[in-house]
């Protein structure tokens, strides 16, 4: 009798652990993190069999991504235009399955100038600093047709860019309004998950401000300097530039940026700390404790600070009192 109760638990056991591994292989299907992050927020509002055909879209998504990036490590795509192909097919399958509205001010196939790549005339491009430097360009008249075609198309892959990262950006954002009783709690991310996301927001961030930066090199001689480090203070200072706030107002925003940025700063300074110490006691170095506990609370203080800061600074720049 204990046998065979022993046998019915092992059995159950493995069963369980089975159904746990294969919802935790579901969770993330995929090789690329952003399409993990698109799958976990979108899956449980289809049906099983537009599901499948979804998964199926994305894993093929996924296999172009990646053959992408090997391509891309070795040099390849200098001009972009296969990342900026693989970004539009991405968008395209979001616009097939009804969630094109993750992909803030995206065309949709059915919408003018998306198939031939041109630019809607009517606002041109979605990003202010973006619209304003292709004005520059256009009154210069420095260009010839030829010259403008191509520079329109690197125009597009970097609107491609600021709406890819705004996706992810906006999905980041959506995890602070999650709580335990939300109906979105199966959309709410590990904090392992969240830490990708960041690094991988950071790492667009930077890639656009480079890719930013050598077009207004080229249409106008100068050397872009971005006076804020991080990109969420850099995407707040963006929104309060869009308001109607006054000269004194947008000085007063800017001050408390620089603060928001050195104190993110700080918060990573001690985050690398922990992680440093964290390294040494894996592979057996001597560690000072103490240090390493207090380089914990102090980047948890931080951390929640930061998080604070952040919500109270994105309502102010969101939400501008008219007077």
């Amino acid at each position: 009798m204990v046998h065979f109760i022993r046998t019915v638990l092992a059995i159950l056991f493995l069963f369980i652990f089975n159904d746990v591994s294969f919802a935790r292989q579901d969770d993330k299907p995929f090789r690329m993190h952003k399409l993990n992050i698109i799958w976990q927020k979108v899956r449980s509002k289809m049906s099983t069999q537009k599901l499948e055909s979804l998964k199926h879209a994305l894993t093929q998504q996924d296999a172009k991504e990646l053959k992408w990036k090997e391509l891309k490590a070795h040099g390849g795509d200098a001009s972009g235009e296969q990342e900026a192909k693989l970004r539009r097919n991405l968008f395209q399958i979001l616009d097939k399955y009804a969630f094109g509205h993750l992909v803030e001010g995206h065309q949709k196939l059915s919408e003018p100038g998306v198939e031939d790549n041109t630019v809607r005339e009517e606002g041109m491009f979605n990003n202010k600093k973006l619209h304003q430097l292709w004005d520059v360009a256009e009154k210069q008249g420095k260009f010839d047709n030829e010259e403008m075609d191509d520079l329109k198309t690197e125009f597009k892959h970097h609107q491609g860019k600021i709406e890819e990262y705004n996706m992810l950006l906006k999905i980041l954002q959506e995890q602070h309004d999650i709580s335990d009783n939300s109906i979105n709690i199966h959309e709410r991310m590990n904090e392992n998950q969240i830490d990708k996301l960041k690094d991988e927001l950071k790492d667009k961030y930077s890639e656009m401000n480079k890719h930013y930066a050598e077009l207004k090199e080229k249409i106008t001689g100068e050397k872009d300097k971005s006076q804020f480090k991080d990109y969420r203070v850099v995407e707040l200072w963006e929104r309060a530039l869009e308001k109607n706030f006054s000269e004194f107002e947008l000085q007063s925003i800017k001050d408390e940026l620089k603060h928001f940025d050195h104190k993110i700063s700080k918060h990573e300074h001690f985050k690398k700390q922990v992680e440093k110490t964290e390294r040494m006691l894996k592979a057996g170095e001597k560690v000072d404790h103490q240090t390493h506990k207090n380089a914990i609370k102090k980047a948890k203080e931080h951390g929640r600070y930061v998080k604070k800061l952040h919500s109270t600074l994105l309502d102010r720049v969101s939400h501008r009192n008219e007077l």
